[in-house]
């Protein structure tokens, strides 16, 4: 799909939708503690929003219907897992929140990875390396370079491994449109498996 141009009042409301992103993943990272079951989350989030008077992205999401407002994703669970009462957050853990919002009309979408506690030596690192690939990534956005290039790729190889390979993480939530042209589209979470599944980096079942 073409890149489509965004005016300047355009972009004002996406950085509106992009903040309160970033306000309810700050909430989430500050609770994210040994004890923390991932649903008190998700329940955080869905409290937050109502303050910030937005619309969750994720909720009844996709066939099926996506459950919760925030995806979280413990260790090995690469992406889209889904916040459970019987899943404890517990020291040395590393967290994935995944989170978006609607605020007036525009789609705002982003993810974190949050250490619980005090992590591992090689989680850190891991942490590092996404953080520097992700880094050397948005420096490459500029005018006359192509989405889909190999910075990162060739970023995380140095620091030690290559990207996850699997399902694709497709633009699910279309992050920067307005909601008029979200309709139409096939909506899917190309990861969310049967009940209690979870999916592993080597794309074995846990």
């Amino acid at each position: 799909m073409a890149i489509q141009l965004k005016s300047p009042s355009e972009i004002a409301k996406l950085r509106e939708a992009n903040l309160i992103v970033a306000e309810v993943l700050d909430a989430l990272e500050a609770a994210s503690k040994p004890g923390v079951a991932t649903w008190e989350l998700n329940e955080i989030a869905a409290v937050k929003l109502r303050q910030l008077k937005a619309e969750p992205a994720f909720l009844n999401y996709g066939h099926p219907p996506y459950p919760a407002v925030v995806c979280t994703s413990v260790n090995h669970v690469v992406v889209h897992g889904v916040p459970r009462r019987d899943v404890v957050l517990k020291e040395g853990d590393i967290l994935s929140i995944d989170f978006g919002a609607f605020k007036d009309g525009w789609c705002g979408d982003s993810a974190r990875t949050v250490p619980i506690g005090q992590v591992s030596p090689a989680a850190k690192a891991l942490m590092d390396a996404t953080r520097e690939s992700l880094d050397r990534a948005i420096a490459a956005c500029i005018p006359g370079n192509r989405l889909g290039g190999p910075v990162a790729r060739r970023k995380a190889r140095l620091l030690g491994g290559p990207p996850v390979r699997g399902p694709r993480h497709r633009p699910r939530h279309a992050r920067g449109a307005p909601r008029s042209e979200l309709r139409g589209r096939r909506q899917r979470a190309p990861t969310l498996g049967r009940s209690g599944g979870r999916h592993r980096a080597d794309g074995q079942r846990r």
